[in-house]
């Protein structure tokens, strides 16, 4: 068994979601992570104010040995937004 981590944009599940339903994973754990995006700057009530973390989701998926290779793939192209 091999564990897959992935941290993906949170627009992006659905697409992971489909990706991955298609090689035949059907279970994964999905987290809450926050990515660091230095100056970006964001408006709240009248004034600008920088963000400093922008919200991300963490996939796990465990996988058997044989079936690695189809899910990174799947997940790259899911990721890209390749998915057939």
């Amino acid at each position: 068994m091999k564990k897959i981590e992935c941290i993906i944009f949170p627009f992006k599940l659905a697409e992971m979601k489909k990706a991955l339903r298609n090689v035949g994973i059907r279970d994964m754990k999905v987290g809450r992570s926050f990515g660091d995006d230095r100056g970006h700057i964001g408006f709240y009530r009248d004034g600008l104010y920088p963000i400093e973390s922008d919200p991300r989701l963490k996939i796990e998926i465990s996988v058997k040995d044989k079936d690695v290779d189809k899910v990174v793939e799947a997940v790259k192209q899911a990721a890209a937004g390749n998915i057939v």
